[in-house]
């Protein structure tokens, strides 16, 4: 399992950057992008590894090492929040039902499963 847990405007120190496509902004730009929810940055960890060190991740890189991870097999990302825990999974087959293309589950345990949409309201 990984743990990924979003990196806040007021808690960082200084600029962030991403360690695999090294996106970078200072806190102000960060701050102003992440309460449009244009950008998120994450501190991920593996608890494969017991002496792990985090990396720091964008959002489109957090999904982009899900997908090379996955492989043909399942990957369950819990995403921490400020309030509140997710837990995704990510398949590498789309969903069945035909509705979509999110490769993304997560159930938030107060409605069941539901869709990356749903799910990208809800972080925050």
């Amino acid at each position: 399992m990984y743990i990924a847990k979003i990196t806040y405007p007021e808690k960082a120190l200084r600029t962030l950057s991403c360690d695999s496509c090294s996106c970078s902004y200072n806190t102000k730009d960060y701050k102003i992008l992440f309460d449009n929810n244009k950008i998120k940055y994450f501190k991920v960890q593996s608890t494969f590894v017991v002496s792990s060190d985090s990396i720091s991740l964008c959002h489109g890189c957090l999904l982009d090492s899900a997908k090379s991870i996955a492989g043909s097999e399942n990957v369950t990302f819990v995403i921490q929040a400020e309030q509140h825990e997710y837990i995704v999974e990510f398949t590498p087959e789309p969903p069945k039902d035909g509705e979509g293309n999110e490769n993304f589950t997560y159930d938030d345990d107060d409605n069941g499963d539901d869709s990356m949409e749903d799910f990208l309201k809800d972080l925050e």
